[in-house]
């Protein structure tokens, strides 16, 4: 009889952790939270030219089901930035895609998916 109130006893003390721990992982989020840190990025500066970018994609259970790789090409005329995206999968497949980023305010930009295209 004792064993079965130790059990219980046990599941309730792994319940309110694991509750801590999500209530806990729930905090708000805010940009001003970051505005004093440095180095300060420039985003007409950093989407410009020639990009290279690396990514994973996975499965609901996080397992890693293709890798890729992205040449961007970035411009910029006015406030909206073009990138013209070319993915390589680790399958072999290809697929290309085109953004135009509008420059919202001094730290926000808003992104448009122009097209979706394969290779």
């Amino acid at each position: 009889m004792q064993t079965n109130s130790y059990a219980i006893k046990n599941y309730n003390e792994f319940f309110y952790i694991v509750l801590f721990f999500l209530i806990s992982s729930c905090t708000e989020h805010k940009i001003n939270y970051y505005k004093t840190e440095t180095p300060k990025i420039n985003l007409k500066e950093f989407f410009n030219g020639k990009l290279l970018a690396h990514g994973i994609v996975q499965d609901r259970s996080g397992k890693v089901i293709k890798r890729f790789k992205v040449d961007i090409i970035a411009s910029w005329k006015d406030d909206i930035a073009t990138l013209d995206e070319k993915f390589v999968y680790s399958d072999g497949s290809k697929s290309s895609r085109i953004w135009e980023l509008k420059k919202i305010g001094l730290i926000s930009l808003r992104g448009l998916q122009g097209c979706r295209r394969d290779c």
